[in-house]
């Protein structure tokens, strides 16, 4: 299955959109959990703040920097799109 089915395939789930892959470390967790769940339900302003901002994935650094006031479904399916670009151009898939 190529990136670009994934990502028409999970318009309807938003949640599921490759745009919406955020890349969080441990060292970013206030409450200790690793990952993106330690971000939890906050709003996006907060998010970009506290834990993307300072990560150490460049992807997700990027969030913080190009979506600052909002990351909501127009935002991730652009996202996602951009991204499905960016992996046919440096794969082979």
């Amino acid at each position: 299955m190529s990136v670009k089915r994934i990502v028409k395939t999970r318009q309807n789930k938003i949640e599921l959109n490759i745009g919406n892959l955020t890349l969080l470390e441990g060292k970013n967790s206030e409450n200790g959990h690793k990952g993106n769940s330690s971000a939890g339900c906050k709003d996006h302003a907060i998010k970009a703040e506290m834990s993307y901002r300072g990560s150490s994935s460049k992807i997700t650094r990027i969030i913080a920097a190009d979506y600052k006031e909002s990351f909501g479904e127009n935002e991730i399916s652009s996202r996602g799109s951009q991204i499905a670009k960016l992996l046919d151009m440096h794969s082979r898939y």
